[in-house]
């Protein structure tokens, strides 16, 4: 460690500091509205006659869903130097369907805690793992997640009101009930059909509240600017919803996505047309399944990708 660390005993003490447990009732209005903002019209999620029909037998959350649903407060004081935090990227692994009707036990603890020196300050990094429990006491998810906080402050004394919003046009409904993904037709280096995405602020205020997100650079223009921002940034997050549906979208009904991880290397603004792409990277068989590795990605029409990311999906 180096003589200007600012890392102090007290600091590195929060390490293994677990949160209270927040419980949440999961309702198909909080499921249909979650896909809705991140626009994804899978019937699994927003069709419940459509969903009663697959093979899960009834409506389901998307993957990312477990974004809206965090732990409780730390059980003891976590006192850091510095106040602006943002998303450093997570990994998930998936265990179980979320169902409406389920009660989902969220559960956080601090892992690590280290520093890094960046191009104009210092950065401080909280590695936390996060459980997700059912009522049935089924682990549903666990999500390793980092936390970033900055040495410079993001304020503005003189917010102003929220920018004018366009209505954006509604995609389809996506049947995929009858999509079947052969893993012998699979192969390293095939790509995964594209989707493209435009989030104007309407959609980034609709997330924000479907995932209780309400950070003002998602929604308020002169507060972002302010900040130093080139402009309303999407979240993270959504970044990562757009991802998992681009995984989604392609297996349909009969496969399982078992893990997805995100990692975010740069911003985006409303209304920044975004490509979600993916290439096979791997497929072997563990343990009598047939799994498929993938790297996906988001990039920009000048072909900067600002949100990597890795999915493994079983074939069934």
């Amino acid at each position: 460690m180096k003589n200007n660390s600012i890392l102090t005993k007290k600091m590195l003490n929060i390490i293994g500091t677990q949160s209270e447990t927040n419980k949440f009732r999961i309702h198909k209005e909080n499921i249909i509205r979650f896909a809705e903002s991140i626009q994804d019209y899978n019937p699994l999620y927003t069709n419940e006659l459509q969903a009663r029909k697959s093979t899960y037998g009834s409506l389901i959350a998307p993957p990312t869903f477990l974004r809206s649903c965090y732990a409780g407060p730390w059980k003891k004081s976590i006192d850091l130097p510095f106040y602006t935090s943002v998303d450093g990227g997570s990994e998930w692994e998936y265990f179980e369907p979320i169902r409406d009707g389920d009660e989902i036990n969220v559960t956080a603890t601090i892992t690590d805690l280290y520093e890094k020196s960046g191009r104009k300050e210092q950065m401080l990094f909280q590695k936390k793992t996060i459980t997700y429990i059912n009522q049935f006491k089924s682990l549903v998810a666990k999500e390793e997640n980092i936390g970033i906080f900055l040495e410079k402050h993001m304020h503005n004394e003189d917010k102003q009101n929220p920018q004018n919003m366009k209505v954006k046009s509604i995609n389809p409904l996506q049947d995929s009930k009858n999509k079947i993904i052969s893993y012998e037709d699979i192969s390293i280096g095939m790509k995964l059909p594209t989707i493209i995405k435009t989030p104007n602020s309407q959609q980034l205020v609709k997330y924000a509240a479907a995932s209780l997100e309400f950070p003002e650079i998602h929604y308020d223009i002169d507060y972002a600017k302010a900040a130093g921002l080139p402009g309303v940034l999407v979240q993270g997050s959504l970044k990562h919803a757009f991802l998992g549906q681009l995984i989604t979208d392609w297996i349909g009904q009969n496969n399982i996505l078992k893990k997805l991880s995100v990692s975010y290397r740069g911003m985006n603004i409303t209304n920044e047309k975004l490509y979600c792409k993916g290439i096979i990277s791997r497929k072997y068989i563990e343990n009598n399944k047939k799994l498929v590795k993938c790297k996906i990605w988001i990039e920009n029409d000048d072909k900067f990708k600002s949100t990597l990311g890795e999915a493994i999906i079983q074939i069934n």
